[in-house]
């Protein structure tokens, strides 16, 4: 074999190496995308009918902490709404301030904000209350959980790898902090806590969250922090 017929060939050996190392170097990277979005939910058979049933939803949301996914369609506070307002369709209504706009879908229980300046997302929110979710089972996935109508926050943490104390407590709220994304936003879940108090009369204070008896999540919303 002359020297040609040599690089030729170590040339041709290169490039299916190459190849082969782009392919297995994307297959690891989906998985590992696979593992994070899974890793907080506990494996039991409820999980599992909850997630074959999410599967089956025409409206399928998946909030992994810093990116958010439509129908398998990516969007991300700050990002442009062009894309995730193309796969949602014309909005069905729209509210108007002066810095910012609010469409709604899914009778209204689906809203993205945007600022007017740059059409830039800025909130997200699903209300698990709405009367369009009346009669239908519903779930949005929440870094791999499925948090669903009618589930209270402890049914939630429970159903996860999350700790209570993720969390930060509003009277009626649970937020969870995500510093790690371009810039921190939060995720608020709208649900009375009940507080534990020492004492009696005017001398009562407030105490820590009564974490054994929570409410129901009413809906879930993102914004910045």
């Amino acid at each position: 074999m002359n020297n040609y017929s040599c690089i030729r060939s170590a040339l041709f050996t290169y490039l299916i190496l190459l190849a082969s190392c782009a392919t297995l170097t994307a297959c690891f990277e989906e998985k590992k995308e696979q593992i994070a979005v899974q890793s907080m939910l506990r494996d039991t058979p409820e999980a599992r009918r909850m997630l074959s049933a999410f599967s089956k939803q025409a409206h399928r949301i998946e909030l992994n902490g810093c990116n958010f996914r439509y129908n398998d369609t990516g969007f991300e506070l700050g990002g442009v709404s062009e894309k995730i307002k193309n796969k949602l369709g014309a909005p069905e209504r729209e509210e108007q301030s002066n810095t910012n706009i609010a469409s709604y879908w899914l009778d209204g229980a689906l809203v993205i904000r945007e600022n007017l300046a740059d059409n830039r997302i800025n909130l997200f929110s699903i209300n698990f209350e709405h009367t369009y979710f009346e009669n239908t089972e519903f779930y949005v996935l929440v870094e791999g959980t499925p948090l669903g109508k009618g589930m209270t926050m402890k049914q939630f943490v429970e159903s996860s790898f999350y700790e209570f104390d993720q969390f930060e407590f509003g009277n009626f709220s649970y937020e969870r902090v995500f510093n790690n994304c371009t810039k921190p936003i939060v995720y608020y879940y709208s649900s009375d806590v009940k507080f534990k108090y020492i004492g009696n009369g005017h001398a009562r204070l407030k105490g820590e969250p009564d974490l054994s008896n929570t409410s129901r999540v009413e809906s879930l919303e993102v914004s910045f922090y």
